[in-house]
């Protein structure tokens, strides 16, 4: 896979755009057999690796940076200047 970022947005912007052409109940009546067999048997892994990939990017992101910003005034608390 020559761009796996590039790939990921791509199917992320497919799938969005399923979404919001279909509501699960209208997917699940107007999409063929072989495409919900298809869907049925492959997303529990998909399921399991995003959400491992957004359990781990969430984690990240609540725990504050602890590189310094460079900027005293972020750090002071309170007061008045």
């Amino acid at each position: 896979m020559d761009d796996p970022g590039a790939a990921l947005i791509h199917v992320l912007d497919t799938l969005r755009g399923v979404a919001g052409e279909l509501t699960a109940d209208d997917a699940a009546e107007q999409l063929d057999a072989a495409t919900l067999h298809v869907f049925w048997r492959e997303w529990p892994a998909l399921g399991r690796w995003s959400g491992a990939l957004w359990r781990r990017l969430n984690a990240d992101l609540e725990t504050p940076s602890s590189t310094p910003t460079g900027h005293d005034e972020v750090h002071e608390l309170g007061g008045s200047g």
